[in-house]
């Protein structure tokens, strides 16, 4: 005679082959179940840490935007003076300038060696500051 089971459903030669498979697929669900539990919760875990990390990043970001604040307000601090300075001093060149166009016809200058040279490098640099704020 032959045995079906429902659970399984497979036919077997006798009563304790089958009861012995549906009791070892009953094991083999329970320890399925258990481990799925095990490994839902791990990624529970893990998910949380994640978002503590995220948390200390966003505390970070802050903490360096603070920073960043901190340290441009003592930058300008230096740098606000000296810009003043340079303000002024083109200011009163150009006004010379004006006056002796004014006085002699058009005031030209020639710079050769060493000078050139520096006056090239200052253009240079004022043209970098100004595009580095776009690009950088």
């Amino acid at each position: 005679m032959r045995f079906y089971s429902d659970e399984l459903k497979k036919f077997f030669d006798t009563e304790e082959q089958c009861l012995a498979e549906e009791e070892k697929a009953r094991v083999e669900a329970e320890e399925k179940k258990v481990t799925k539990s095990k490994l839902a919760k791990a990624v529970e875990d893990a998910e949380k840490d994640l978002d503590e990390a995220y948390a200390g990043l966003e505390e970070a970001k802050r903490q360096v935007a603070e920073l960043q604040k901190e340290y441009d307000e003592k930058v300008d601090a230096i740098m606000n003076p000296a810009s003043e300075l340079i303000k002024e001093c083109t200011r009163a060149r150009a006004e010379a300038i004006k006056e002796f166009n004014d006085n002699f016809g058009v005031y030209t200058t020639t710079y050769s060696g060493n000078k050139a040279l520096n006056e090239f490098a200052k253009a240079s640099n004022m043209i970098d500051q100004f595009w580095k704020r776009f690009y950088y």
